[in-house]
């Protein structure tokens, strides 16, 4: 485990001399874009990493060590829809399945898109939240695809929603978006967690229980608890999002969050250094009651 952390400290540290390079004024969209390959390089080996074995056993899955922790998402979903803002009486009218649409990309971000005025397909305008409705951004032109993004929120995450079916169908009557209409995207990160928060624990000689390994949860994903912790997945990709965007703004801004990855992986190694010290010495002390119980038969022996 001590090892495969390492190993993942020296990546975080490769991805911020990288963006260092590449996020002052001398880099270019074509360099910007090889650097975009070898951070995909990188997530790649992150994964990796999460996914290391000792044996048949998986070290960072907690106590489902025969399960793989990390698993890749699909970028694709179905939008739900929701009609419960709708006034009672055209909610029975309103038939969800006419309104499909899918949406694709990864992210944490609980978007909404609401629509806010009535209308068919590019006369209807709309808002879209990336908070989970706390915040709306501005009206927009319904189109066939559009961006999910709030431009008074989280930057980009190139996240976008399709339309189908009876929606695109501009033949005879046109399909009408109620004002109230929302769209959800369920969050949907591009690496997802398929372990559990248990640990292996073993005990000691003194009767304490000590964990034997860490999870990938808690050393890859960030913690609600924490507001200092890093979804270290998200934070790569929306940098490879930004390399390929020739985008040096959102370079800038996380860099930070790359030095706060890299504490959060250091903390985990700070982790399993402290139960190695305390494991060796627990095996100090039963080395010492060996050597004296040996000692005392010894003696009886002589007697």
């Amino acid at each position: 485990t001590d090892a495969e952390l390492d190993h993942i400290g020296t990546l975080l540290a490769r991805t911020k001399t990288l963006m260092l390079g590449q996020a002052n004024d001398s880099s270019d969209s074509a360099t910007r874009r090889v650097t975009a390959e070898e951070i995909s390089d990188i997530i790649d080996n992150l994964i990796n990493a999460g996914n290391a074995k000792a044996g048949k056993v998986f070290l960072f899955a907690g106590s489902k060590t025969f399960t793989q922790p990390l698993t890749l998402n699909g970028p694709v979903q179905d939008a739900g829809i929701d009609i419960n803002n709708l006034p009672i009486d055209q909610r029975f009218l309103t038939n969800p399945e006419q309104y499909a649409a899918s949406i694709e990309g990864w992210s944490q971000n609980p978007y909404i898109v609401k629509i806010t005025k009535e209308g068919p397909m590019g006369r209807a305008h709309y808002v879209v939240s990336d908070d989970g409705g706390k915040t709306w951004g501005r009206d927009n032109t319904l189109l066939p695809q559009i961006e999910l993004f709030n431009e008074a929120g989280k930057p980009s995450e190139k996240v976008m929603m399709r339309f189908s079916g009876e929606a695109l169908d501009q033949l005879g009557d046109p399909l009408i978006f109620p004002a109230g209409l929302q769209f959800l995207f369920h969050p949907n990160p591009p690496v997802a967690y398929q372990g559990n928060d248990d640990k292996r624990m073993v005990t000691t000689g003194e009767g304490v229980l000590l964990p034997l390994n860490i999870t990938a949860k808690e050393t890859f994903f960030a913690d609600p608890g924490k507001e200092t912790s890093v979804d270290i997945f998200d934070l790569l990709y929306s940098l490879k999002r930004a390399l390929e965007d020739n985008d040096s703004t959102v370079l800038e801004q996380r860099l930070n969050d790359i030095d706060r990855a890299f504490d959060q992986v250091l903390q985990k190694r700070a982790d399993i250094g402290s139960v190695r010290r305390e494991m060796d010495d627990q095996l100090g002390k039963i080395q010492d009651r060996e050597f004296n119980t040996t000692k005392q038969m010894s003696e009886i022996e002589e007697l």
